[in-house]
């Protein structure tokens, strides 16, 4: 990671996992209920799993919290993931899904990002910032078609 602010590596990694993402979207996912009943397919485990692996290399002193794998570390910086946000979305073709990655600092949220690929879409916020939207993707993937 080559990301010297909190934004910048926020894009950094949702871009990834947003990459990953919209690639297990276009070959299909089967979704599987977990104990809770909630969906969840292999492409909300390897984009968790992405994104937890990029944020530890970049901020290793900060907590995450992950809607697939909980809880892990203890600072008062906090990387919130929700790795597939609309998980039956995903799975059914449905291009309504979002990549979601947040900052807490001390109990604030000091920004999110949230990306769309599929449907070529991002948002985000920073305090003090503004919230914007903007295209998506990076170049070179284009979003799948909407269904």
């Amino acid at each position: 990671m080559q990301c010297t602010g909190d934004f910048e590596l926020a894009v950094e990694v949702a871009t990834a996992a947003a990459t990953l993402a919209l690639s297990y979207f276009r070959s299909g996912v089967t979704a599987t209920a977990k104990a809770d009943g909630s969906p969840v397919t292999a492409a909300d485990l390897a984009v968790e799993r992405l994104l937890r692996e990029s944020l530890h290399q970049a901020r290793p002193g900060d907590a995450v919290v992950g809607e697939e794998h909980g809880a892990v570390g203890d600072s008062d910086r906090v990387w919130i993931l929700d790795p597939i946000d609309g998980t039956s979305f995903l799975a059914s073709g449905d291009p309504n899904w979002r990549v979601q990655i947040a900052l807490a600092v001390a109990g604030r949220t000091e920004l999110a990002l949230v990306v769309a690929p599929a449907l070529g879409r991002r948002w985000w916020a920073t305090v003090g910032g503004g919230a914007f939207e903007s295209e998506w993707p990076v170049e070179g993937v284009a979003p799948a078609a909407s269904a």
